[in-house]
């Protein structure tokens, strides 16, 4: 598998990365776009083509303080974000999930490595 390694600031939780409207459906939240911005960012940087086959995931959520959190919660919103940036077609090439806690870093952090798995067709 080839990787490709993506650093990104903490994801917001997906409790806040999406919003109610007023008509009772769904909106990225101010939160979650920016979120995606960064994201894309990331993306274009690390220069990483997208992504067509079966995918393994691997992520290390270090959170920004020692409170309570569900790692889970960030997952979400970081591979929708991944999908809008284009990193790959849709998350629901993902076979493979690896999900971790990192270390308490101030300000939080995601540490993502991507990669297409060697499935034959």
């Amino acid at each position: 598998m080839i990787g490709y390694s993506l650093t990104l600031p903490l994801s917001p939780s997906i409790n806040s990365y999406y919003q109610r409207t007023k008509s009772g459906g769904l909106r990225i939240s101010d939160a979650g776009q920016a979120f995606r911005v960064d994201v894309r960012n990331a993306v274009v940087q690390s220069k990483m083509p997208k992504l067509k086959g079966r995918l393994c995931v691997v992520i290390r959520v270090s959170p920004r303080d020692r409170r309570l959190q569900d790692i889970d919660n960030r997952i979400k919103g970081c591979l929708d974000s991944l999908q809008h940036a284009g990193a790959f077609e849709n998350d629901e090439q993902v076979d493979e999930l690896q999900v971790t806690r990192g270390p308490v870093i101030p300000g939080g952090r995601i540490e993502i490595l991507i990669g297409e798995l060697n499935v034959p067709q």
